[in-house]
Protein backbone atom coordinates (compact mmCIF):
# COMPACT_ATOMS: atom_id res chain seq x y z
CA UNK A 1 0.00 0.00 0.00
CA UNK A 2 2.76 2.43 0.72
CA UNK A 3 4.31 1.54 -2.72
CA UNK A 4 1.14 2.06 -4.48
CA UNK A 5 0.98 5.22 -2.61
CA UNK A 6 4.55 6.47 -3.70
CA UNK A 7 4.44 6.06 -6.85
CA UNK A 8 1.27 7.83 -7.78
CA UNK A 9 0.68 11.40 -9.04
CA UNK A 10 0.08 13.94 -6.56
CA UNK A 11 -3.29 14.96 -8.80
CA UNK A 12 -4.23 11.37 -8.23
CA UNK A 13 -3.06 11.82 -4.70
CA UNK A 14 -5.21 15.14 -4.15
CA UNK A 15 -8.15 13.95 -5.79
CA UNK A 16 -8.29 10.34 -3.56
CA UNK A 17 -8.27 12.81 -0.51
CA UNK A 18 -10.80 14.73 -2.00
CA UNK A 19 -12.62 11.89 -1.94
CA UNK A 20 -12.24 10.41 1.36
CA UNK A 21 -12.78 14.05 2.65
CA UNK A 22 -15.92 13.98 1.23
CA UNK A 23 -17.16 10.78 1.45
CA UNK A 24 -15.62 10.69 5.41
CA UNK A 25 -17.81 13.85 5.57
CA UNK A 26 -20.99 12.64 4.12
CA UNK A 27 -21.02 9.34 6.26
CA UNK A 28 -20.90 11.35 9.10
CA UNK A 29 -23.07 13.90 8.35
CA UNK A 30 -25.22 10.99 7.13
CA UNK A 31 -24.84 8.87 10.49
CA UNK A 32 -25.36 11.78 12.66
CA UNK A 33 -27.82 13.17 10.93
CA UNK A 34 -30.16 9.69 10.57
CA UNK A 35 -29.25 9.33 14.75
CA UNK A 36 -31.00 12.81 14.80
CA UNK A 37 -34.11 12.37 12.53
CA UNK A 38 -34.60 8.90 14.10
CA UNK A 39 -34.91 10.79 17.51
CA UNK A 40 -36.77 13.84 15.99
CA UNK A 41 -39.24 11.15 13.95
CA UNK A 42 -40.06 9.38 16.87
CA UNK A 43 -40.91 11.99 18.66
CA UNK A 44 -43.30 13.66 16.13
CA UNK A 45 -44.51 10.15 16.15
CA UNK A 46 -45.75 10.18 19.25
CA UNK A 47 -47.00 13.59 19.14
CA UNK A 48 -49.31 12.76 16.48
CA UNK A 49 -50.67 9.65 18.45
CA UNK A 50 -51.41 12.32 21.36
CA UNK A 51 -52.74 15.05 18.95
CA UNK A 52 -54.82 11.96 17.25
CA UNK A 53 -56.13 10.73 20.66
CA UNK A 54 -56.54 14.43 21.71
CA UNK A 55 -59.26 15.10 18.52
CA UNK A 56 -60.95 11.58 19.10
CA UNK A 57 -61.27 12.02 22.63
CA UNK A 58 -62.74 15.45 22.78
CA UNK A 59 -65.46 13.95 19.93
CA UNK A 60 -66.32 11.73 22.13
CA UNK A 61 -66.54 13.91 25.10
CA UNK A 62 -68.57 16.22 23.23
CA UNK A 63 -71.13 13.51 22.03
CA UNK A 64 -71.40 12.04 25.60
CA UNK A 65 -71.69 15.80 26.96
CA UNK A 66 -74.37 16.20 24.42
CA UNK A 67 -76.37 13.03 25.70
CA UNK A 68 -75.73 14.00 29.32
CA UNK A 69 -77.72 17.75 28.64
CA UNK A 70 -80.43 16.11 26.83
CA UNK A 71 -80.74 13.74 29.74
CA UNK A 72 -80.82 16.32 32.16
CA UNK A 73 -83.06 18.41 30.56
CA UNK A 74 -85.62 16.04 30.14
CA UNK A 75 -85.16 14.68 34.29
CA UNK A 76 -85.79 18.37 35.49
CA UNK A 77 -88.87 18.54 33.01
CA UNK A 78 -90.47 14.92 33.36
CA UNK A 79 -91.21 14.09 36.83
CA UNK A 80 -94.19 16.45 37.39
CA UNK A 81 -96.27 15.05 34.17
CA UNK A 82 -99.26 13.61 35.16
CA UNK A 83 -98.92 10.32 33.23
CA UNK A 84 -97.21 9.23 36.25
CA UNK A 85 -99.65 9.38 38.62
CA UNK A 86 -102.36 8.53 36.49
CA UNK A 87 -104.61 4.74 37.49
CA UNK A 88 -105.63 2.29 34.86
CA UNK A 89 -109.40 3.42 35.62
CA UNK A 90 -108.69 6.90 34.05
CA UNK A 91 -107.34 5.17 30.82
CA UNK A 92 -110.26 2.45 30.53
CA UNK A 93 -112.70 5.38 31.56
CA UNK A 94 -111.51 7.85 29.02
CA UNK A 95 -110.28 7.07 25.61
CA UNK A 96 -107.70 8.38 23.80
CA UNK A 97 -105.68 9.32 27.07
CA UNK A 98 -103.45 7.11 26.25
CA UNK A 99 -102.46 8.76 22.97
CA UNK A 100 -102.63 12.09 24.57
CA UNK A 101 -99.97 10.98 27.05
CA UNK A 102 -98.14 9.04 24.92
CA UNK A 103 -97.72 12.20 22.40
CA UNK A 104 -96.72 14.05 25.70
CA UNK A 105 -93.96 12.11 26.07
CA UNK A 106 -92.74 12.34 22.83
CA UNK A 107 -92.49 15.63 22.86
CA UNK A 108 -91.13 15.85 26.13
CA UNK A 109 -88.15 13.43 24.15
CA UNK A 110 -88.08 15.51 21.47
CA UNK A 111 -84.50 17.25 22.47
CA UNK A 112 -82.71 13.63 23.15
CA UNK A 113 -84.35 12.19 19.91
CA UNK A 114 -82.54 15.17 18.31
CA UNK A 115 -79.13 14.66 19.24
CA UNK A 116 -77.44 13.35 16.42
CA UNK A 117 -75.15 10.17 18.00
CA UNK A 118 -78.56 9.42 19.38
CA UNK A 119 -80.50 6.22 18.40
CA UNK A 120 -83.34 5.14 20.64
CA UNK A 121 -84.67 6.82 23.91
CA UNK A 122 -86.71 5.04 26.43
CA UNK A 123 -88.31 5.34 29.71
CA UNK A 124 -88.29 2.69 32.89
CA UNK A 125 -90.72 4.36 35.08
CA UNK A 126 -93.37 2.41 38.03
CA UNK A 127 -95.89 3.76 36.72
CA UNK A 128 -99.22 2.14 35.05
CA UNK A 129 -98.55 4.13 31.69
CA UNK A 130 -95.72 1.41 31.87
CA UNK A 131 -98.16 -1.79 31.39
CA UNK A 132 -100.54 -0.41 29.23
CA UNK A 133 -98.47 -1.97 25.37
CA UNK A 134 -95.61 -4.24 25.94
CA UNK A 135 -93.90 -3.02 22.63
CA UNK A 136 -94.13 0.44 23.82
CA UNK A 137 -90.76 2.01 24.42
CA UNK A 138 -92.30 2.97 27.93
CA UNK A 139 -91.16 -0.13 30.53
CA UNK A 140 -92.09 -1.10 34.57
CA UNK A 141 -88.67 -0.28 36.06
CA UNK A 142 -88.90 -2.66 38.82
CA UNK A 143 -88.88 -5.68 36.02
CA UNK A 144 -85.22 -4.76 35.61
CA UNK A 145 -83.57 -5.23 39.21
CA UNK A 146 -81.82 -8.16 38.26
CA UNK A 147 -79.71 -6.65 35.50
CA UNK A 148 -76.34 -4.64 36.19
CA UNK A 149 -77.06 -1.58 35.40
CA UNK A 150 -80.12 -1.55 38.31
CA UNK A 151 -78.16 -2.49 40.71
CA UNK A 152 -75.05 -0.57 39.83
CA UNK A 153 -77.79 2.87 39.43
CA UNK A 154 -79.41 2.07 42.47
CA UNK A 155 -75.92 1.66 44.57
CA UNK A 156 -74.47 4.91 43.26
CA UNK A 157 -74.64 8.55 44.63
CA UNK A 158 -74.02 9.68 40.71
CA UNK A 159 -77.00 10.51 38.34
CA UNK A 160 -75.93 8.33 35.72
CA UNK A 161 -74.34 4.99 34.82
CA UNK A 162 -73.15 3.64 31.12
CA UNK A 163 -74.60 0.17 30.31
CA UNK A 164 -73.46 -1.90 27.47
CA UNK A 165 -75.93 -3.84 25.41
CA UNK A 166 -79.34 -1.34 26.10
CA UNK A 167 -81.44 -2.28 29.02
CA UNK A 168 -81.23 -5.69 28.60
CA UNK A 169 -77.82 -6.29 28.76
CA UNK A 170 -77.67 -7.69 25.46
CA UNK A 171 -75.06 -6.39 22.85
CA UNK A 172 -75.60 -9.30 20.19
CA UNK A 173 -79.34 -8.15 20.14
CA UNK A 174 -78.97 -4.80 21.10
CA UNK A 175 -75.48 -3.08 19.72
CA UNK A 176 -76.18 -0.10 21.89
CA UNK A 177 -73.20 1.99 24.50
CA UNK A 178 -76.57 2.90 26.62
CA UNK A 179 -76.75 5.69 29.18
CA UNK A 180 -79.33 5.79 32.53
CA UNK A 181 -80.09 8.79 33.97
CA UNK A 182 -82.34 8.95 37.23
CA UNK A 183 -85.64 10.80 37.21
CA UNK A 184 -86.16 11.70 40.75
CA UNK A 185 -89.33 12.22 42.51
CA UNK A 186 -89.48 16.47 43.21
CA UNK A 187 -91.74 15.87 46.40
CA UNK A 188 -89.03 13.25 47.66
CA UNK A 189 -85.99 13.38 46.28
CA UNK A 190 -84.20 10.27 47.66
CA UNK A 191 -87.24 8.63 45.33
CA UNK A 192 -86.58 7.71 42.20
CA UNK A 193 -89.89 8.12 39.90
CA UNK A 194 -87.92 6.54 36.71
CA UNK A 195 -84.87 6.10 34.72
CA UNK A 196 -84.58 7.80 30.98
CA UNK A 197 -82.51 5.28 28.71
CA UNK A 198 -80.11 6.89 25.89
CA UNK A 199 -78.73 4.51 23.78
CA UNK A 200 -75.99 4.76 21.36
CA UNK A 201 -75.27 2.83 18.43
CA UNK A 202 -71.70 1.58 18.69
CA UNK A 203 -71.05 1.77 15.14
CA UNK A 204 -71.83 5.29 15.07
CA UNK A 205 -68.31 5.57 18.42
CA UNK A 206 -66.84 3.18 15.59
CA UNK A 207 -66.79 5.92 13.04
CA UNK A 208 -65.49 8.04 15.37
CA UNK A 209 -62.41 6.15 16.64
CA UNK A 210 -61.45 5.54 13.05
CA UNK A 211 -60.13 8.78 12.82
CA UNK A 212 -57.40 8.30 15.50
CA UNK A 213 -55.51 5.19 13.25
CA UNK A 214 -53.71 7.19 11.14
CA UNK A 215 -50.62 4.79 11.11
CA UNK A 216 -50.60 1.73 9.22
CA UNK A 217 -51.91 -1.50 11.33
CA UNK A 218 -52.51 0.78 14.45
CA UNK A 219 -55.55 -0.20 16.40
CA UNK A 220 -57.45 1.48 19.13
CA UNK A 221 -60.23 0.22 22.10
CA UNK A 222 -62.94 1.30 24.02
CA UNK A 223 -63.37 -0.33 27.25
CA UNK A 224 -65.23 0.10 30.65
CA UNK A 225 -64.51 0.66 33.86
CA UNK A 226 -65.00 -2.93 34.28
CA UNK A 227 -62.20 -4.13 31.64
CA UNK A 228 -64.35 -4.93 29.05
CA UNK A 229 -63.98 -3.78 25.53
CA UNK A 230 -67.05 -2.69 24.10
CA UNK A 231 -65.73 -0.96 20.90
CA UNK A 232 -63.04 -1.24 18.75
CA UNK A 233 -61.03 -0.23 15.17
CA UNK A 234 -58.73 -1.80 13.33
CA UNK A 235 -58.24 -4.44 15.84
CA UNK A 236 -59.21 -7.67 14.23
CA UNK A 237 -55.53 -9.35 14.01
CA UNK A 238 -55.58 -8.94 17.54
CA UNK A 239 -56.35 -11.73 20.00
CA UNK A 240 -58.80 -11.23 22.98
CA UNK A 241 -55.76 -12.27 25.16
CA UNK A 242 -54.21 -9.56 23.73
CA UNK A 243 -56.63 -7.28 24.25
CA UNK A 244 -57.02 -7.67 27.12
CA UNK A 245 -52.85 -7.40 28.13
CA UNK A 246 -53.28 -4.44 26.61
CA UNK A 247 -56.62 -3.13 28.78
CA UNK A 248 -54.32 -4.49 31.63
CA UNK A 249 -51.59 -1.83 30.79
CA UNK A 250 -53.67 0.78 30.16
CA UNK A 251 -54.97 0.80 33.43
CA UNK A 252 -51.56 1.53 34.85
CA UNK A 253 -50.52 4.23 32.50
CA UNK A 254 -50.74 8.01 33.00
CA UNK A 255 -53.12 9.34 30.80
CA UNK A 256 -52.22 11.84 27.71
CA UNK A 257 -48.24 10.03 27.54
CA UNK A 258 -46.71 7.33 24.90
CA UNK A 259 -45.04 4.45 26.38
CA UNK A 260 -43.58 1.61 24.72
CA UNK A 261 -44.55 -2.17 25.70
CA UNK A 262 -43.75 -5.81 24.28
CA UNK A 263 -46.65 -7.69 23.88
CA UNK A 264 -46.83 -11.45 22.22
CA UNK A 265 -43.03 -10.84 21.18
CA UNK A 266 -43.79 -7.41 19.56
CA UNK A 267 -43.29 -4.01 20.74
CA UNK A 268 -45.81 -1.65 20.70
CA UNK A 269 -46.37 2.33 21.17
CA UNK A 270 -49.66 3.18 23.66
CA UNK A 271 -51.21 6.49 24.41
CA UNK A 272 -54.58 5.88 26.67
CA UNK A 273 -56.83 8.43 27.99
CA UNK A 274 -59.53 8.68 29.73
CA UNK A 275 -63.39 9.82 28.34
CA UNK A 276 -65.07 12.44 31.02
CA UNK A 277 -68.72 12.21 31.73
CA UNK A 278 -68.74 8.55 31.33
CA UNK A 279 -66.33 5.15 32.51
CA UNK A 280 -64.86 4.93 29.31
CA UNK A 281 -61.06 5.01 28.50
CA UNK A 282 -59.81 4.37 24.96
CA UNK A 283 -56.75 3.01 23.91
CA UNK A 284 -54.36 3.42 20.83
CA UNK A 285 -51.60 1.08 20.19
CA UNK A 286 -49.14 1.70 17.73
CA UNK A 287 -47.10 -1.69 16.36
CA UNK A 288 -43.53 -0.47 16.76
CA UNK A 289 -42.70 -2.22 13.13
CA UNK A 290 -44.62 0.36 11.46
CA UNK A 291 -42.68 3.37 12.42
CA UNK A 292 -39.47 1.36 11.90
CA UNK A 293 -40.44 1.25 8.56
CA UNK A 294 -41.17 4.76 7.69
CA UNK A 295 -37.93 5.61 9.41
CA UNK A 296 -36.37 2.56 7.18
CA UNK A 297 -36.74 4.89 3.93
CA UNK A 298 -34.52 7.60 6.05
CA UNK A 299 -31.82 5.18 5.87
CA UNK A 300 -32.18 3.95 2.02
CA UNK A 301 -32.48 7.96 1.21
CA UNK A 302 -29.18 8.73 2.56
CA UNK A 303 -26.91 6.19 0.78
CA UNK A 304 -29.14 6.83 -2.52
CA UNK A 305 -28.15 10.44 -2.53
CA UNK A 306 -24.97 9.59 -2.58
CA UNK A 307 -24.74 7.70 -5.33
CA UNK A 308 -27.22 10.04 -7.17
CA UNK A 309 -24.40 12.81 -6.38
CA UNK A 310 -20.75 10.90 -6.22
CA UNK A 311 -20.23 11.10 -9.68
CA UNK A 312 -20.35 15.25 -9.36
CA UNK A 313 -18.50 15.17 -6.59
CA UNK A 314 -15.97 12.70 -8.18
CA UNK A 315 -15.99 15.61 -11.46
CA UNK A 316 -15.30 18.56 -8.84
CA UNK A 317 -12.76 16.91 -6.85
CA UNK A 318 -10.96 15.96 -10.52
CA UNK A 319 -10.88 19.30 -11.04
CA UNK A 320 -10.29 21.01 -7.98
CA UNK A 321 -7.02 18.52 -8.19
CA UNK A 322 -5.94 19.86 -11.59
CA UNK A 323 -5.84 23.03 -10.44
CA UNK A 324 -3.62 22.28 -7.79
CA UNK A 325 -1.67 20.20 -9.15
CA UNK A 326 -0.67 21.60 -12.86
CA UNK A 327 0.59 24.30 -11.74
CA UNK A 328 3.11 22.03 -9.28
CA UNK A 329 3.70 19.60 -12.67
CA UNK A 330 4.49 22.39 -14.56
CA UNK A 331 6.99 23.84 -11.98
CA UNK A 332 8.55 20.71 -11.49
CA UNK A 333 8.49 19.47 -15.61
CA UNK A 334 10.23 23.44 -15.55
CA UNK A 335 12.94 22.29 -12.88
CA UNK A 336 14.05 19.09 -14.76
CA UNK A 337 14.56 21.18 -17.76
CA UNK A 338 17.07 23.49 -15.97
CA UNK A 339 18.67 20.78 -14.09
CA UNK A 340 19.95 19.35 -17.59
CA UNK A 341 21.38 22.40 -18.12
CA UNK A 342 18.37 24.31 -20.58
CA UNK A 343 17.69 27.69 -19.02
CA UNK A 344 15.31 28.49 -22.38
CA UNK A 345 12.31 27.96 -20.12
CA UNK A 346 9.06 30.01 -20.73
CA UNK A 347 8.71 32.15 -17.53
CA UNK A 348 5.53 30.56 -14.94
CA UNK A 349 2.74 32.57 -14.81
CA UNK A 350 2.94 34.22 -11.63
CA UNK A 351 -0.09 34.33 -8.87
CA UNK A 352 -0.53 35.08 -5.69
CA UNK A 353 -0.72 31.82 -3.56
CA UNK A 354 1.98 29.94 -2.25
CA UNK A 355 2.40 28.03 -5.57
CA UNK A 356 2.93 31.56 -7.17
CA UNK A 357 5.60 32.61 -4.96
CA UNK A 358 7.73 29.23 -5.98
CA UNK A 359 7.27 30.15 -9.29
CA UNK A 360 8.28 34.16 -8.87
CA UNK A 361 11.54 32.57 -7.01
CA UNK A 362 11.91 30.37 -9.37
CA UNK A 363 11.72 32.37 -12.66
CA UNK A 364 14.33 35.08 -10.30
CA UNK A 365 16.62 32.10 -9.87
CA UNK A 366 16.73 31.15 -13.67
CA UNK A 367 17.29 34.86 -14.42
CA UNK A 368 19.84 34.80 -12.11
CA UNK A 369 21.67 31.94 -13.80
CA UNK A 370 21.29 33.55 -17.27
CA UNK A 371 22.80 36.72 -16.23
CA UNK A 372 25.69 34.87 -15.19
CA UNK A 373 25.63 32.69 -17.59
CA UNK A 374 25.58 35.62 -20.01
CA UNK A 375 28.89 37.00 -17.68
CA UNK A 376 30.38 34.32 -18.17
CA UNK A 377 30.39 34.02 -21.58
CA UNK A 378 31.59 38.06 -21.74
CA UNK A 379 33.99 38.17 -19.41
CA UNK A 380 35.32 34.91 -18.92
CA UNK A 381 35.88 35.18 -15.24
CA UNK A 382 37.07 32.03 -13.42
CA UNK A 383 35.21 33.22 -9.78
CA UNK A 384 31.84 34.32 -12.06
CA UNK A 385 32.09 30.20 -13.31
CA UNK A 386 32.13 28.93 -9.88
CA UNK A 387 29.65 31.16 -8.61
CA UNK A 388 27.52 29.97 -11.07
CA UNK A 389 27.90 26.74 -10.11
CA UNK A 390 26.60 26.91 -6.82
CA UNK A 391 23.40 28.84 -7.65
CA UNK A 392 22.91 25.83 -10.08
CA UNK A 393 23.55 23.43 -6.84
CA UNK A 394 21.35 25.90 -4.97
CA UNK A 395 18.48 25.32 -6.86
CA UNK A 396 18.68 21.41 -5.90
CA UNK A 397 15.73 20.07 -7.52
CA UNK A 398 15.71 17.01 -5.18
CA UNK A 399 15.41 19.07 -2.43
CA UNK A 400 12.39 20.97 -4.26
CA UNK A 401 11.38 17.76 -5.54
CA UNK A 402 10.86 16.12 -1.81
CA UNK A 403 9.67 19.41 0.40
CA UNK A 404 6.73 19.96 -2.65
CA UNK A 405 6.03 16.24 -1.71
CA UNK A 406 6.52 16.58 1.69
CA UNK A 407 3.64 19.48 1.13
CA UNK A 408 1.83 17.38 -0.85
CA UNK A 409 1.02 14.84 2.21
CA UNK A 410 0.22 17.11 4.66
CA UNK A 411 -2.61 18.53 2.68
CA UNK A 412 -3.56 15.37 2.24
CA UNK A 413 -3.89 14.98 6.03
CA UNK A 414 -5.10 18.46 6.52
CA UNK A 415 -1.61 19.52 8.10
CA UNK A 416 -2.90 23.19 7.57
CA UNK A 417 -0.08 24.92 9.91
CA UNK A 418 2.69 22.84 9.18
CA UNK A 419 1.61 23.42 5.47
CA UNK A 420 2.28 27.35 6.20
CA UNK A 421 5.79 26.65 8.35
CA UNK A 422 6.99 24.46 4.96
CA UNK A 423 6.22 27.15 3.00
CA UNK A 424 7.03 30.35 4.59
CA UNK A 425 10.77 28.21 5.37
CA UNK A 426 10.74 27.53 1.65
CA UNK A 427 10.06 30.95 0.69
CA UNK A 428 12.27 32.59 3.23
CA UNK A 429 15.11 30.22 2.57
CA UNK A 430 15.00 31.39 -1.43
CA UNK A 431 14.89 34.90 -0.50
CA UNK A 432 17.70 34.54 1.35
CA UNK A 433 19.54 32.21 -1.27
CA UNK A 434 18.85 35.69 -3.77
CA UNK A 435 20.02 38.29 -1.78
CA UNK A 436 18.40 41.00 -3.70
CA UNK A 437 21.39 39.83 -6.21
CA UNK A 438 24.05 40.78 -4.43
CA UNK A 439 27.33 38.56 -4.13
CA UNK A 440 28.01 38.78 -0.50
CA UNK A 441 26.06 38.76 2.57
CA UNK A 442 26.24 39.28 6.38
CA UNK A 443 26.54 36.05 8.70
CA UNK A 444 23.90 36.52 10.93
CA UNK A 445 22.06 36.11 6.94
CA UNK A 446 23.52 33.12 6.19
CA UNK A 447 23.37 31.74 9.38
CA UNK A 448 19.37 32.22 9.18
CA UNK A 449 19.48 31.16 5.30
CA UNK A 450 20.69 27.61 7.33
CA UNK A 451 18.20 27.51 10.15
CA UNK A 452 15.21 27.58 7.27
CA UNK A 453 17.00 24.75 5.75
CA UNK A 454 17.30 22.75 9.05
CA UNK A 455 13.47 23.44 9.54
CA UNK A 456 12.79 22.17 6.59
CA UNK A 457 14.56 18.73 6.58
CA UNK A 458 13.02 18.71 10.21
CA UNK A 459 9.63 18.64 8.89
CA UNK A 460 10.85 15.88 6.59
CA UNK A 461 12.52 13.91 9.03
CA UNK A 462 10.27 14.86 11.85
CA UNK A 463 12.86 16.67 14.16
CA UNK A 464 15.75 14.40 14.12
CA UNK A 465 18.53 17.65 13.75
CA UNK A 466 19.24 19.51 16.35
CA UNK A 467 21.05 22.95 15.13
CA UNK A 468 22.77 24.84 17.78
CA UNK A 469 24.27 28.02 16.66
CA UNK A 470 27.16 30.35 18.35
CA UNK A 471 27.92 33.39 16.68
CA UNK A 472 29.87 36.53 18.83
CA UNK A 473 27.69 39.62 18.36
CA UNK A 474 30.61 41.73 16.69
CA UNK A 475 30.76 39.17 13.65
CA UNK A 476 26.94 39.05 13.29
CA UNK A 477 27.51 41.72 10.41
CA UNK A 478 30.53 40.36 9.00
CA UNK A 479 30.69 40.25 5.20
CA UNK A 480 30.87 36.92 3.84
CA UNK A 481 29.88 35.39 0.46
CA UNK A 482 26.23 33.84 0.26
CA UNK A 483 25.36 30.52 0.15
CA UNK A 484 28.50 29.14 1.58
CA UNK A 485 27.86 27.34 4.81
CA UNK A 486 23.95 25.34 3.57
CA UNK A 487 26.12 22.70 1.30
CA UNK A 488 28.07 22.09 4.69
CA UNK A 489 25.08 21.59 6.62
CA UNK A 490 23.62 19.60 4.07
CA UNK A 491 26.58 17.17 3.83
CA UNK A 492 26.50 16.86 7.82
CA UNK A 493 22.93 15.71 7.76
CA UNK A 494 22.95 12.97 4.54
CA UNK A 495 26.40 11.89 5.14
CA UNK A 496 26.65 12.30 9.03
CA UNK A 497 23.26 12.19 10.76
CA UNK A 498 21.08 10.22 8.80
CA UNK A 499 23.78 7.73 8.22
CA UNK A 500 23.96 7.03 12.29
CA UNK A 501 21.94 4.31 13.47
CA UNK A 502 19.84 6.57 15.53
CA UNK A 503 19.21 8.62 12.34
CA UNK A 504 19.25 11.90 14.54
CA UNK A 505 21.68 14.34 15.44
CA UNK A 506 23.37 17.79 16.32
CA UNK A 507 24.60 20.40 14.34
CA UNK A 508 26.66 23.34 15.46
CA UNK A 509 27.80 26.17 14.35
CA UNK A 510 30.98 28.42 16.09
CA UNK A 511 32.19 31.64 14.58
CA UNK A 512 35.43 33.12 16.20
CA UNK A 513 38.21 35.85 15.28
CA UNK A 514 41.57 35.04 16.00
CA UNK A 515 45.02 36.58 14.17
CA UNK A 516 43.45 38.36 11.56
CA UNK A 517 41.43 35.44 10.47
CA UNK A 518 37.64 34.21 10.52
CA UNK A 519 36.76 30.93 11.86
CA UNK A 520 33.65 29.49 11.01
CA UNK A 521 33.33 25.72 11.98
CA UNK A 522 30.29 23.34 11.62
CA UNK A 523 30.75 20.13 13.15
CA UNK A 524 27.65 17.32 13.65
CA UNK A 525 28.00 13.68 15.54
CA UNK A 526 27.48 11.68 12.82
CA UNK A 527 29.31 8.58 11.43
CA UNK A 528 32.37 10.67 10.44
CA UNK A 529 34.31 9.22 7.56
CA UNK A 530 38.38 8.54 6.68
CA UNK A 531 40.35 11.46 6.19
CA UNK A 532 40.74 9.94 2.32
CA UNK A 533 37.22 10.53 1.96
CA UNK A 534 37.48 14.12 3.55
CA UNK A 535 40.30 15.14 1.20
CA UNK A 536 37.74 13.70 -1.75
CA UNK A 537 35.02 16.77 -0.73
CA UNK A 538 37.55 18.81 -1.80
CA UNK A 539 38.98 18.09 -5.31
CA UNK A 540 36.67 19.02 -8.34
CA UNK A 541 34.16 16.19 -9.59
CA UNK A 542 35.14 13.98 -12.45
CA UNK A 543 31.48 13.58 -13.92
CA UNK A 544 28.46 15.48 -14.06
CA UNK A 545 26.63 13.50 -11.40
CA UNK A 546 27.13 16.09 -8.82
CA UNK A 547 29.32 16.88 -5.48
CA UNK A 548 30.21 20.33 -6.80
CA UNK A 549 28.81 21.79 -3.55
CA UNK A 550 31.93 21.72 -1.18
CA UNK A 551 34.52 21.84 -4.17
CA UNK A 552 32.93 24.76 -5.73
CA UNK A 553 32.67 26.46 -2.42
CA UNK A 554 36.47 26.15 -1.68
CA UNK A 555 37.05 27.44 -4.77
CA UNK A 556 35.49 30.64 -4.52
CA UNK A 557 37.27 31.19 -1.05
CA UNK A 558 40.70 30.78 -2.17
CA UNK A 559 40.23 32.91 -5.69
CA UNK A 560 38.82 35.83 -3.50
CA UNK A 561 40.32 35.60 0.04
CA UNK A 562 43.28 33.89 -1.10
CA UNK A 563 45.41 30.35 -1.02
CA UNK A 564 45.66 30.70 2.46
CA UNK A 565 41.83 30.56 3.30
CA UNK A 566 39.50 27.57 2.46
CA UNK A 567 37.71 24.43 3.72
CA UNK A 568 39.75 22.08 5.70
CA UNK A 569 38.30 18.66 7.13
CA UNK A 570 38.74 16.90 10.62
CA UNK A 571 36.85 13.52 11.09
CA UNK A 572 37.46 10.29 12.09
CA UNK A 573 34.89 6.86 11.49
CA UNK A 574 32.46 6.87 14.17
CA UNK A 575 33.64 10.26 15.63
CA UNK A 576 31.75 12.68 13.89
CA UNK A 577 33.01 15.62 10.99
CA UNK A 578 34.28 19.17 11.55
CA UNK A 579 34.02 21.73 8.57
CA UNK A 580 36.34 24.23 9.05
CA UNK A 581 35.75 27.79 7.11
CA UNK A 582 38.63 30.26 7.41
CA UNK A 583 38.71 33.51 5.62
CA UNK A 584 41.23 36.63 6.04
CA UNK A 585 39.63 38.95 8.19
CA UNK A 586 40.53 42.14 5.88
CA UNK A 587 38.11 40.89 3.16
CA UNK A 588 38.42 39.68 0.08
CA UNK A 589 41.52 40.37 -2.37
CA UNK A 590 39.24 42.01 -5.42
CA UNK A 591 35.48 42.94 -4.60
CA UNK A 592 33.52 41.86 -7.42
CA UNK A 593 30.35 43.79 -8.16
CA UNK A 594 26.83 42.77 -7.55
CA UNK A 595 25.50 39.65 -9.09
Amino acid sequence: MRDFWDNISLKYKYLIALLVVILLSFSIFGIVNTIYLRAEFREQEENTMISSMERTVSLLEYQTSMVKYGADIFAFQFPRQDYLTEKLQAFDATPGLYDYYRGQIEADLFTIRNIPSVEEVCLCVNADIASLYEQDSIYYLEDFTDKDWYRSLFSTTESYVWAYGGIFEEPENYPYMTMLRKIYDPDDYDRISGVVVINILLSTIENDLQYVCTQDHSFTLLYDDGGEVFCSFGAEEISPEEKTEFVALSKAQSSGRVDYYTVGNKRYLMDSQTISLSNWKQVLVVPFASIENKMRKLYVGIPVTLLIILPAMIGIAWILSSLITNPLLNLIQSMKKAEKGDFDIPIAPYRKDEIGKLNQNFNVLLTKISILLDQQYALGEKVKSEQLKALQTQINPHFLYNTLDMINLLAVNGDTETIQKAIKALSHFYRLSLNGGRDETILSNEIQHVQEYVTIQNLRFEDKIRLVTDIPAELEEVQIFKLMLQPLVENAIYHGILESESETGTIEIRAEEKDGYLYIRISDDGVGMSSETASHLLEKPKDDKGGYGVYNINERIRLAYGEDSGITYESAPGKGTVATIRLRREGRLEKQGDA
